[in-house]
């Protein structure tokens, strides 16, 4: 960041070595203090399903629920905490859905939980500073979390909790200050960095540290966002979360009349309108996980609800409709009167723990999701193909050659790629159509695989859980779409069940199932390849009829 590579890397081994040592905690202690000098205003709504089953004595994660108990083990002994959980856990991003309740029994859990954290995650003899719990991105989504819904839980607080939480909130700033020059990933320095800032704008007698954090953020940001406004991980989720960051660094230097610099603003004009672009007619945003692991973020992205959206968008203040398309961070977005397909066209080297936690990964490209209206029916569309050594084919760099054709017009919508590559001694081709009828309820696909020696190939479609299957044979699939949450909770006195009917021509087996983990059903079209000759697959969704039930 600030200082040179070399450097940077010398000063963190230097950082590293010192904290083998016991005394290394005594670097940490300082001046604390007993109140923030500002209260920072956090606009984000949390979520109130969320917060119940926290205060009747479980923690949602990916669809299960931890005991309580089990919560309070892994606060206090973070090895024992399972990775994907322990950024989510020990981030406290969860206190905003507590703070969505906002009730006295709401309060007292979330200061039990904090000075649960703070009694056994500030030891000497245990060095605790070299815990997984004090990961930098860890500790920096902490403390943000802590600061930003401060007023919610320490406001009513007594002095002895406010005692132990403003000295072990200093402790862990001080930590940060130290290392964050010689932190190398982009977006972990750009979650210290905003912690930081808040800490700097909230804490006393940290105020002249703010230019030189603001001065390291514009660097990292520089390093973050592509050309067309998207966040390099290519990920919606963390798109939206960095927006929304950006937007509370904008407040927090508002809030003490500071400098507001013309990057951040620059930084929200262009990364607002790649959140539209991954909108669903329901208001949420699109799964593709691009090239992050959703279990290594702080925030659950399946808790990203539409509100949140549409605050963020909201105080971005960026006028104007969704782009079409994201061509460096690779996302084609095509609507028409029978739906809206977003289609991603570049390789995502992680897997999507959020839709299949169970079965065969896919190639990583060419996958879409599909809406129509308000109603997200399919997750995710994707392609298997298992080889003739029963490896599974993975598309995990960008050099193959693709070709993108797309036009939208009087109510239709046309996608059509075409990908080869030639990867690990294969040479493997995909071209893929997708088409928006004219008229409501006419979604059709035709996928042709060409590979270079014998496989079996197969099209997944990930259905929403609000899908049932209601007959099916090789060729033709009746399904039954029932009203989703989002839908309801527009008020709606009306909600309309949907049956359509899925036909398919080419395959040589469909099957239907459902993941265990995470309760989502799913259909598999299954076609053997032949070496060197083209397989074809084409399907189509129709509309059969409305049903509407008040």
């Amino acid at each position: 960041m600030s200082q040179h590579p070399v450097l940077s890397q010398f000063s963190y081994f230097l950082h590293r070595l010192a904290q083998k040592y016991r005394l290394y905690g005594v670097t940490l202690l300082g001046r604390s203090t007993s109140e923030l000098l500002t209260i920072p205003s956090d606009p984000w709504p949390g979520n109130f399903q969320v917060a119940h089953t926290i205060l009747e004595g479980a923690f949602p994660f990916r669809g299960q629920l931890i005991p309580l108990k089990d919560c309070l083990d892994y606060l206090g002994r973070p090895d024992r905490c399972p990775s994907p959980l322990l950024p989510r856990l020990h981030g406290f991003e969860w206190l905003k859905d507590l703070r969505a309740i906002s009730t006295n029994p709401s309060r007292k859990r979330a200061r039990q939980l904090i000075m649960h954290w703070i009694n056994q995650n500030h030891s000497w003899s245990t060095k605790s500073w070299l815990s997984p719990a004090w990961r930098p991105d860890i500790t920096a989504n902490r403390l943000s979390s802590w600061i930003s819904v401060y007023d919610f839980f320490g406001a009513s607080a007594d002095d002895f909790f406010k005692q132990a939480f403003f000295r072990s909130l200093m402790k862990q700033y001080r930590y940060l200050r130290r290392i964050y020059t010689s932190i190398t990933d982009p977006l972990q320095a750009f979650i210290v960095l905003k912690s930081l800032i808040a800490c700097a704008c909230t804490l006393p007698r940290q105020k002249g540290r703010i230019p030189s954090f603001v001065n390291s953020l514009q660097k990292v940001l520089k390093a973050q966002i592509l050309a067309d406004g998207g966040h390099v991980s290519r990920s919606p989720a963390l798109q939206l979360i960095i927006l929304r960051d950006l937007i509370d660094i904008r407040s927090l230097l508002k809030n003490i009349e500071a400098e507001d610099p013309p990057f951040l603003q620059q930084a929200i004009n262009v990364m607002a309108p790649m959140v539209r672009l991954f909108r669903h007619g329901d208001g949420g945003l699109a799964d593709f996980a691009g090239n992050i692991d959703p279990c290594s973020l702080s925030f659950d992205p399946e808790n990203i609800s539409p509100a949140v959206v549409d605050m963020a968008l909201s105080l971005a203040d960026v006028r104007g409709r969704p782009p079409g398309r994201a061509p460096y961070m690779g996302y084609e977005r095509c609507i028409g009167k029978s739906g809206l397909i977003l289609l991603n066209v570049k390789p995502s080297y992680n897997e999507v723990p959020l839709l299949t936690t169970e079965g065969e990964p896919g190639v990583n490209i060419l996958d879409f999701e599909w809406s129509v209206g308000r109603q997200r029916i399919l997750r995710r569309s994707d392609l298997i193909v298992q080889l003739s050594d029963h490896s599974w084919l993975k598309i995990d760099n960008d050099q193959g050659s693709l070709a993108l054709k797309r036009h939208s017009k009087d109510g239709n919508g046309y996608l059509s790629a075409d990908f080869d590559q030639f990867i690990r001694g294969v040479s493997y081709r995909h071209q893929r159509q997708l088409y928006l009828g004219g008229e409501e309820g006419d979604f059709r696909g035709h996928d042709i695989f060409t590979l270079s020696q014998p496989a079996m190939a197969a099209v997944r479609f990930i259905f929403s859980r609000n899908v049932e299957v209601l007959s099916q044979t090789t060729k033709k699939i009746k399904i039954k779409v029932y009203p989703s949450a989002a839908i309801a909770g527009k008020g709606e006195s009306k909600k309309t069940v949907q049956t359509w009917s899925f036909i398919t021509k080419g395959a040589s087996d469909a099957l239907w199932q459902h993941c265990k983990e995470t309760g989502l059903p799913y259909l598999m079209l299954l076609t053997p390849l032949v070496k060197e000759e083209a397989q074809t697959i084409k399907w189509a969704f129709r509309l059969d009829e409305n049903i509407e039930k008040r």
